[in-house]
């Protein structure tokens, strides 16, 4: 991707959007802007902005490309697998990252990425973007296209671009958390939230508090140093961020936030999944060549590794379709998807 003259050229409208991303500090809009500005010095693709809480299902903010089908898919709880999620549920976490990096986040890796190879992504490159109160908000691009990897080299640029963009996206952390009640609080008033002084006296605070938790929480955080990122009290974790001493209300104050558990379930592996999933239905070559079509394997690579001819494995995956009563290669990643929601999340 690197070498592609083409992408410099359009790399020259970074700066028009980073104006128009200054232009939107304060406002949701200005993710809009740099999603584009990355955008500019890419190859065509999917792209979109997610905003991932720990307490709640992610939300889909904006959506530009043609592969809207996986995502209510996505939303019904398959998200829950998902290594970036995974990762944004623990903690804050800032940066640029290739998905097919992240084969070390886990136990789930291969089952989302099972679902990733059956809706015909073959690159996905994701920002992170952290916000006060254990939100995240992320910008995300899918390639469709086998040609279009991102290299090191690329991957390197785009995090050097995602440092500048972090300067801005902190500009609007302070504009909307100089307002509490309003904007990123506004969205978040589902739970509990504290903006306390430096010295952890109470500033302002969420309406949906009862009398004595507020009490008990106040009292709790004079007694108790603040520093860590999350704090347990009265059987909930609590997110701390320390806000920028250029804050109007709080400078270098504290925002405190209940995080309600998100609870991240699963088989230990791929081969459990897989052999729930298969049961007693297929026979033994069979399940070989499903196996391996689920792990992302085109049928050449499967006829190679079985060491069979490619019309044979053309055949074996018309009568494992006939069996899962499916049409199409896509319907049968589909099944084995809602068989793994059904069973573990």
């Amino acid at each position: 991707m690197s070498g592609d003259s083409s992408l410099f050229d359009r790399s020259l409208e970074i700066p028009r959007l980073m104006s128009s991303a200054i232009d939107s500090i304060g406002t949701l809009g200005i993710y809009k802007a740099l999603l584009y500005a990355f955008s500019a010095a890419m190859p065509e693709c999917d792209k979109y902005i997610l905003r991932y809480n720990s307490y709640s299902t992610p939300e889909f903010l904006y959506y530009d490309g043609k592969n809207r089908n996986c995502l209510d898919l996505y939303l019904s709880d398959l998200y829950r697998i998902d290594p970036f999620f995974q990762i944004c549920a623990k903690k804050s976490e800032a940066g640029v990252y290739r998905l097919r990096d992240m084969d070390d986040a886990g136990r789930d890796f291969q089952r989302y990425f099972s679902f990733i190879a059956g809706v015909g992504i073959c690159e996905n490159l994701t920002a992170m973007f952290p916000v006060v109160g254990g939100t995240t908000i992320l910008l995300a691009w899918d390639w469709l296209d086998k040609e279009c990897l991102i290299t090191d080299e690329d991957l390197k640029w785009y995090r050097q671009l995602h440092q500048i963009f972090m300067s801005l996206h902190n500009l609007r952390v302070e504009a909307l958390t100089a307002r509490p009640g309003f904007g990123l609080l506004k969205q978040n008033s589902a739970t509990p939230w504290v903006v306390a002084s430096d010295s952890s006296q109470l500033i302002c605070h969420g309406g949906n508090w009862e009398y004595d938790d507020l009490g008990g929480l106040l009292k709790f955080i004079e007694k108790t140093p603040l520093g860590e990122p999350t704090f347990n009290f009265a059987n909930a974790t609590w997110t701390l961020d320390r806000m920028s001493t250029r804050n109007a209300i709080a400078p270098y104050g504290w925002f405190l936030q209940k995080k309600l558990n998100t609870k991240l379930t699963g088989p230990c592996t791929f081969e459990e999944a897989f052999g729930t999933f298969a049961g007693d239905e297929l026979r033994p070559r069979e399940k070989s060549v499903a196996r391996l079509s689920l792990q992302g394997y085109h049928n050449a690579a499967i006829a190679n590794k079985l060491r069979i001819s490619h019309q044979v494995v053309k055949n074996y995956k018309g009568s494992i379709y006939h069996k899962m009563d499916v049409t199409s290669e896509r319907e049968f990643f589909s099944l084995f998807i809602n068989s793994l929601l059904d069973e573990y999340l």
